[in-house]
């Protein structure tokens, strides 16, 4: 999420029904993910819950959410051990939905410790951008990195499978790392956006979103 002031809907999560379906949504504007929601009633029709509320939220269990008969704007999280109530965020939810293409095509499949090992080394390597070059070289997939100012150069081992001929992405390593690290699995799916190389998606459900970087020349 974010914590721009600035920006006060994307410092909460989006619960709400939109295009016929349930979603809950959380994004920085760098990363986005979201996750649909079937059992959410189609007469509700959509708030921002507040980041410190969503962290007292426990991970296991139903959460059942109530409005304060008493108020206007109070709601309240009823969980297994504790009860939270709250006022949602007012202010607008951007269209996360339009921003997202409809047509992903797989790219590649990612050995995620594999990764997490090479970006780390991408990361101390291009210090100043910690842009990386997501690449294939026949049936497998490498990490590479550069810094032209000190003519250091990585490009990891293999890291995955490539699942498209001469697939090439930027991205930024520390929010990759970030991603992945917010991923279960071993191997993970990685595809990239149809219309073009800017956007890419991470995982099943929930479906990790991440905007990807323009190449510079020595990336």
């Amino acid at each position: 999420l974010s914590t721009d002031d600035l920006r006060p809907a994307m410092t909460g999560v989006y619960v709400g029904n939109r295009r016929g379906s349930g979603y809950l949504c959380g994004t920085d504007a760098h990363i986005l993910k979201h996750i649909r929601q079937p059992q959410l009633p189609e007469t509700f029709s959509e708030m921002i819950i507040p980041a410190d509320v969503v962290s007292c939220i426990p991970k296991d269990g139903k959460i059942y959410l109530q409005k304060r008969a008493d108020t206007t704007d109070t709601y309240v999280l009823n969980c297994k051990t504790h009860r939270i109530a709250f006022e949602p965020i007012d202010a607008k939810y951007p269209d996360f939905l339009a921003v997202i293409p409809e047509t992903f095509i797989p790219a590649a499949e990612l050995d995620r410790a594999k990764v997490l090992q090479a970006l780390k080394i991408a990361q101390n390597i291009n210090t100043a951008t910690k842009q990386f070059r997501l690449f294939s070289r026949g049936v497998s997939v490498y990490i590479r990195a550069e810094d032209l100012d000190t003519g250091q150069e990585y490009e990891s081992m293999a890291v995955g499978t490539s699942l498209q001929d001469e697939y090439m992405q930027g991205f930024n390593a520390k929010l990759f790392e970030t991603v992945l690290k917010d991923t279960d699995g071993d191997i993970i799916r990685l595809r990239s956006c149809e219309r073009n190389k800017l956007m890419a998606n991470i995982g099943l459900d929930p479906v990790r979103v991440i905007m990807a970087v323009m190449l510079n020349s020595y990336a």
